[in-house]
């Protein structure tokens, strides 16, 4: 019998007290891209709400692999040209 592995990803929502202080909450996935969509999906609502937070997706061994929301902007977009 063959042993299904399944891939435990979390999502890590930071946020940000007065004074610095950061506290962390972690959801777990059984895929990334469960939790790819999750993390992006909670950053675009915390953006629209301006929440001090960030959202992060970890791998099984907490290394962070993804940022909320970072496939919504392109890379060159901060040195994109305005028309004169």
């Amino acid at each position: 019998m063959q042993r299904l592995e399944i891939e435990t990803h979390y999502v890590r929502i930071v946020t940000t007290h007065r004074g610095g202080a950061t506290t962390e909450n972690d959801i777990r996935f059984n895929s990334q891209h469960a939790a790819i969509e999750a993390c992006d999906k909670l950053q675009a609502e915390i953006d629209e709400d301006a929440e001090p937070k960030r959202c992060f997706v970890l791998d099984a061994s907490m290394v962070p692999i993804h940022a909320g929301g970072e496939r919504r902007s392109s890379p060159n977009r901060s040195q994109q040209r305005r028309p004169a």
